[in-house]
């Protein structure tokens, strides 16, 4: 069995809170980075609920799959958190 792992990509790393403030350019870019974390969290979410629901005929493994969903889901919080930080919020 393969579990795909859908990754984020590196994203540039923005100015510390303590930089300059921002443009209303900067802001809505800032803005528009958290809006794809947060898709791409979401959508990588859905995708592990679309492959678990397609290992659960086998009720005998079970544990196993359990396992496998819960490794997924902390592995996408995991990179969703590392993201955001890289982006923290406007205002």
């Amino acid at each position: 069995m393969s579990a795909s792992v859908t990754q984020v990509p590196d994203l540039p790393a923005t100015a510390p809170p303590t930089a300059a403030p921002l443009t209303s350019d900067a802001t809505a870019d800032r803005q528009f980075q958290r809006q794809a974390i947060t898709e791409h969290f979401l959508t990588a979410l859905e995708d592990v609920v679309w492959r678990y629901r397609a290992m659960s005929g086998h009720p005998e493994h079970a544990d196993l799959y359990a396992e496998v969903v819960t490794a997924e889901v902390a592995h996408q919080l995991a990179v969703a958190r590392g993201a955001l930080h890289r982006h923290p919020s406007v205002g």
